[in-house]
């Protein structure tokens, strides 16, 4: 009824033949209206789950961390294998490996331009990689333990990390340089981001508290 005066009432059965198409071949009730349409494309990893994967990629190592890039054109995974992996996040084909890490990488995120990916890891390291050539441009190095969490600021210029070693530290993106050093978990901290306009740093950890930062001057705010 409410569709009747619009142009997509001329396009019924064109919709539901589109639909059909997209949705997992026997989840009901499509599975009994795919019956009489026979040959109508399907995608190939349509399945009966509800969630329709589009993408479907074999990464080789169990993925601890994954990230889109801002445009959703690339896809960058971290991995057991220390590795740190770049896909086309229509095709799933590997685009790069990223290797320098030698332990589990546990964080990755993409740099909001997306030229640039910062990586976590066991071994206590952030790197920072050029996301087209996966050459590595930087390692930051100051954390007493595991890096869990990484994030770019929206400008790109800083990166804060979150490490079981208790601290929350803020680095120059371009230059490596460690720029603050944020004290106050009493446990790991196991996430980080930026606010959006960067003035703000908040942090996670298994301490059960969540702490808000000056970005600039590492004090805690809340």
């Amino acid at each position: 009824m409410y569709f009747s005066g619009s142009p997509a009432a001329l396009s019924t059965p064109h919709l539901y033949i589109s639909a059909l198409s997209t949705w997992p071949r026997d989840a009901e009730p499509c599975g009994r209206w795919r019956s009489c349409f026979r040959g109508i494309p399907a995608f190939k990893n349509a399945t009966q789950d509800s969630a329709l994967s589009l993408v479907n990629i074999s990464v080789g190592s169990e993925v601890n961390s994954v990230a889109f890039s801002t445009d959703g054109t690339c896809i960058v995974s971290g991995s057991r294998d220390n590795s740190v992996q770049v896909w086309d996040a229509s095709t799933g084909k590997e685009l790069n490996v990223l290797n320098g890490h030698t332990g589990w990488v546990k964080s990755v995120a993409f740099s909001t331009d997306g030229k640039h990916i910062a990586s976590g890891s066991r071994d206590k390291s952030v790197q920072v990689w050029d996301a087209l050539t996966g050459k590595e441009l930087s390692m930051l190095n100051g954390h007493k333990g595991s890096v869990y969490s990484v994030a770019f600021s929206t400008d790109g210029t800083y990166i804060v990390s979150g490490s079981c070693d208790k601290s929350v530290r803020v680095w120059n993106a371009s230059t490596g340089k460690e720029l603050n050093v944020l004290m106050g978990h009493i446990k790991w901290v196991k996430s980080v981001a930026f606010s959006t306009d960067g003035t703000h740093i908040v942090s996670g950890s298994r301490d059960k508290s969540v702490r808000v930062w000056d970005a600039s001057t590492g004090k805690e705010l809340n």
